[in-house]
């Protein structure tokens, strides 16, 4: 993860990428925005 919040333009160029013509070859994709934290965090392991 990233550590930092996605920002709205973050989101209005991949909307904007999915809504031109550089996506004409995508079908059915379905996108994360959230600079990966869906991910989580890994746990810390004992020493």
């Amino acid at each position: 993860p990233l550590k930092v919040a996605s920002m709205p333009e973050d989101i209005a160029e991949s909307i904007l990428f999915f809504a031109g013509p550089e996506s004409r070859h995508v079908t059915g994709e379905f996108m994360i925005i959230d600079a990966g934290m869906h991910l989580g965090y890994a746990p810390l392991r004992a020493r």
